[in-house]
Order: structure tokens, then C-alpha cells, then sequence
């Protein structure tokens, strides 16, 4: 966008720079044509006795009339008819005079013309680079703005970058931590399991080694009393014999 309303400034300075310059060969060749017109009129009106040299003047106009194509049999009878007096000059002389002064009333008319149109012109082009640098200087300011938002998202992406490398390293020195305390605890349980089967190995010697107690059976008191019945008879039978 900005480089689109550059070109546009550029564009535009540019064709206003050649309309100031045709208005300023306008404004020259205006100049010429109206000197011309001065000394033609001075000519016509046989004036030229009272001029230093006449025929410079008569030499400026013929030149002048061969750049705007005048007719050859004009150009001819210019330095004759515009030489002479006014009362001494002939019917084609004086219809030679008329004509060449059309002519330069015509290109007087035609550069006032030229002129209007490119001062027409000058405005127009100046309304449009006025335009174009305005807009030039809206897309400068929010280029400025983006580039000032682009830099300060810059800064924070660095910033958050900074700030995740930190965590990552924080997050690394955690998992050597976790690393070791688990190594740590996985050596601890080794060593409780190796301490629980010791443990249970010295409670089965110890089970073997330890002596059965004695089961004492009781016989029922009627069993004992029919057996102390039956023993009597055999004891009194001993004693009577």
C-alpha cells in the first residue's frame, strides 16, 4: 500500500513538473508572439523610419512566420509589403499585411488558449498531488504504527521465548530430580524387599528350631470309675483265697 501511494506522489510530481514546464514555454513563446505583434504593428503602421534598424524586425518576422508554417508567397511578400509605407503599398501588399496579422492574432489566441488549458490543467494535477500526498503520508504513519506494533510483538515473542527456555530448563532440572529420586527409591525398595525376605527367612528358622509341647490326653471319669469296679471282685477274690 505504501509503495502504491509512493508511485502515485511520484507519478504525479512528475506530470506536474511538465505541466509547469509547458506553462513556462507557454508563457515564453506568449512573449515572443507578443513582441512580434509589437513590431508587425509598428511595420503595418510604417513606423519603421523611427526604428534603429527596421529590417531586423522584418528579419525576426519572417523567421517567426516560417516556424508557425505561413505560406510561402506570405513569407515572400513580408519584407516588401511591411518595407514600404502604408500609403505606398498595393492591393496585394496590404491583403499580405491582413493575413499575416490574422495569423498572429490567431496564434496569440491559440497559446492565450494553450495556456488557459494547462493553467486548467496545473490545478487539477496539483489537486490530485495534494491527494496522493496526503495518502502517502496516511500509509507512512500506519507503516510507522505497524512497524512499531511489529517491533513491540517482536520484543514479546523474545520475551516469551526467554522466558520458555527458562521453563524448559527448570523442566529439565525437575525431571534429573525426578530421575534421581526415583533411582533412589527404587534402590530403597530393593533393599526393604531384600530386609522383609531376610526377616521372613529368620522367622522360619526360627519356627524350625523352637521344641513341640506335649499333648495330654484326659480319659472320661465314667471310664475310670468302671475300671475301678471291675478291679474289686478280683481283689476280694485274692483276699478270701
Amino acid at each position: 500500500m505504501t509503495n502504491d501511494a509512493k508511485g502515485a506522489v511520484e507519478d504525479n510530481t512528475f506530470q506536474f513538473s511538465i505541466l509547469e514546464d509547458e506553462k513556462s514555454a507557454h508563457a515564453q513563446q506568449q512573449d515572443v508572439i507578443k513582441a512580434r505583434m509589437e513590431s508587425f504593428q509598428m511595420l503595418k503602421e510604417g513606423n519603421g523610419e523611427e526604428n534603429n534598424d527596421p529590417k531586423d524586425h522584418i528579419k525576426n518576422l519572417v523567421s517567426f512566420f516560417r516556424k508557425i508554417k505561413a505560406d510561402t508567397s506570405l513569407l515572400a511578400a513580408l519584407p516588401l509589403a511591411l518595407g514600404r509605407k502604408k500609403d505606398e503599398r498595393s492591393a496585394f501588399d496590404a491583403l499580405a499585411v491582413n493575413q499575416l496579422e490574422k495569423m498572429l492574432e490567431e496564434k496569440l489566441c491559440e497559446i492565450a488558449a494553450q495556456i488557459v488549458t494547462n493553467d486548467s490543467a496545473i490545478a487539477e494535477k496539483a489537486a490530485l498531488k495534494g491527494t496522493a500526498e496526503a495518502a502517502f503520508s496516511s500509509a507512512l504513519k500506519k507503516q510507522r504504527l505497524a512497524a512499531e506494533d511489529l517491533l513491540e510483538v517482536r520484543a514479546e515473542r523474545k520475551q516469551l521465548t526467554a522466558d520458555l527456555q527458562q521453563k524448559q530448563e527448570a523442566v529439565v532440572e525437575q525431571e534429573f530430580e525426578v530421575k534421581a529420586l526415583s533411582s533412589e527409591h527404587k534402590e530403597r525398595m530393593v533393599f526393604l524387599k531384600a530386609h522383609q525376605d531376610f526377616q521372613n527367612t529368620l522367622v522360619e528358622l526360627l519356627e524350625r528350631c523352637a521344641p513341640v509341647p506335649e499333648v495330654v490326653i484326659e480319659e472320661p471319669e465314667q471310664q475310670v470309675a468302671e475300671v475301678t469296679m471291675e478291679a474289686v471282685p478280683d481283689t476280694v477274690e485274692e483276699v478270701a483265697i
